[in-house]
């Protein structure tokens, strides 16, 4: 019999911050007598040092010094950069390991390669997310996949500003924490609408065209000017279907339907727990892989029911 150790890590209690990375391992590490008051600023000077060489590259040699707001800018590049290497580890201990060598350029250098590797890997995502969108008229969203996105790949500052991010997104996802920055917050926009879009996928598209339309023309709009999220309006319905007995992918109610759904929550004693197995029940048929995306965003979707339940005005939760 083989016998294996697991590695325990010595750092459960540590929280990183996602906007400070970086500096979130540095305070923990004071705070614990890891590392010195002194070696702290020392690291801070050698960031500074890599600032000022990426002042004079970003200038071709022309100026040691720019205007403030550009050099704020370098500055947070240089230490996204340090991130972009931190959050590559899988195992916090190797990561506070290798931050007690204090090789901050060779954290940078590193850092810069990740972001290079991420950005690859992004691009093919990207392709995907444009052979697989949904056949939609709505501007928001395709202006977001061909406009918005491609301005970014096209403009995207890996080497001096990897924290900014010069695209246009409009189209909103079902559940968007924004948390991110850079080319981590693309990262997840791209990977969670190719999500999304897998599971609208599971519906007929001559019925997702016509429960959009419908939707739009409830708030007399037209389909090309909504600015909402399609899997939501899709997985209302389902949850309606599913409450009623009928098939999760039928997307398409009468007003007596809307009638019949009143009813039963009102009968029953927590309409809350019986809207979200419906939730649960839905998204179990339709896509199970996606559940911890889709539970994530729950909260907000029983907050809508609760208030139109709560107003008896289902009839505008769901559509018609």
């Amino acid at each position: 019999m083989i016998h294996t150790l697991a590695k325990h890590s010595l750092y459960t209690d540590f929280i990183p911050d996602i906007e400070k990375w970086t500096f979130s391992m540095l305070e923990y590490s004071l705070k614990n007598g890891m590392i010195t008051p002194k070696q702290v600023e020392l690291i801070q000077l050698d960031i500074m040092k890599i600032m000022s060489e990426n002042v004079l590259k970003y200038t071709q040699g022309k100026s040691a010094s720019v205007k403030t707001d550009v050099g704020i800018d370098l500055y947070n590049g240089v230490v996204y950069t340090l991130d972009a290497y931190f959050r590559s580890f899988n195992d916090m201990n190797d990561a506070f390991e290798k931050l007690m060598t204090f090789e901050v350029s060779r954290f940078y250098q590193t850092g810069q390669n990740c972001i290079k590797a991420k950005m690859a890997h992004l691009e093919l995502s990207y392709k995907y997310l444009k052979s697989m969108h949904l056949a939609l008229a709505i501007d928001a969203y395709i202006d977001t996949i061909y406009n918005g996105l491609e301005l970014f790949f096209k403009n995207y500052d890996y080497e001096f500003m990897p924290n900014l991010t010069s695209g246009m997104i409009d189209y909103p996802l079902f559940y968007d924490p924004m948390k991110e920055i850079g080319i981590w917050y693309v990262e997840y926009y791209i990977k969670t609408l190719n999500l999304e879009n897998d599971f609208c996928h599971n519906y007929d598209e001559n019925d997702i065209l016509s429960i959009v339309a419908l939707y739009a023309r409830n708030y007399d709009m037209a389909p090309e000017n909504l600015i909402n999220n399609v899997s939501e309006i899709l997985l209302k319905q389902s949850i309606a279907s599913t409450l009623l007995e009928r098939a999760v992918r039928n997307l398409f109610l009468k007003p007596s339907d809307i009638k019949l759904l009143h009813e039963k929550f009102k009968a029953h004693p927590d309409p809350e727990a019986l809207f979200a197995d419906a939730f649960y029940e839905a998204i179990d048929t339709l896509m199970p892989s996606a559940k911890s995306y889709f539970r994530r965003g729950f909260p907000s979707l029983l907050t809508q029911f609760k208030l139109a339940f709560a107003s008896e005005n289902l009839a505008h939760f769901f559509t018609l």
